[in-house]
């Protein structure tokens, strides 16, 4: 450990790192586990996917993998008060992740039954969210191929087409 130094450090995401891949200029995308159980949807929060800019050591988060808070039925979160005081929006986790260096595209999976394509700034600072692909059921591992094609694959937990494989064009 002695040849190593500590480039940045970030705290504050949603929860715990689930994924993370690298993007430009030495930065990195991160995806988050979200608390969407009925019973601790009071603990979920924005930042389930965020974007790491090692060199000004800033922090991005990024709502689009999100959902409708849905209406909670039974317990604490049931209340018209915890309604009230909650956000709108239940935030999704974020469980893979993929950069495709060629195209400039990063590629996340989540819960929200989504894979989400991102055109990523050429400094790696920021991103905007280019296309959604909807599943039916939660996405658990996207991979973009490393040859230059474009295609990117993904797997979500369904009993028929659970692999896709896309071109990208």
């Amino acid at each position: 450990e002695d040849g190593m130094a500590l480039v940045a450090e970030f705290t504050n995401c949603a929860g715990d790192i689930s994924t993370m891949s690298w993007v430009p200029d030495g930065n990195i995308i991160c995806g988050t586990t979200a608390h969407s159980d009925a019973h601790n949807q009071q603990y979920n929060k924005p930042g389930n996917l965020v974007l790491c800019s090692t060199s000004q050591g800033i922090l991005r988060a990024f709502a689009d993998h999100r959902i409708p808070r849905p209406l909670v039925e039974k317990g604490e979160n049931s209340t018209e008060a915890m309604r009230q005081s909650q956000d709108p929006w239940l935030y999704s986790s974020v469980v893979s992740s993929d950069y495709d260096q060629v195209h400039g595209r990063a590629f996340t999976s989540s819960f929200d039954r989504t894979l989400k394509v991102w055109q990523v700034a050429k400094s790696g600072e920021t991103m905007q969210s280019i296309a959604t692909w909807k599943h039916d059921g939660n996405v658990n591992f996207v991979a973009a191929a490393k040859d230059g094609s474009g295609r990117v694959a993904s797997a979500a937990d369904v009993p028929t087409r659970a692999v896709r494989i896309y071109t990208v064009n």
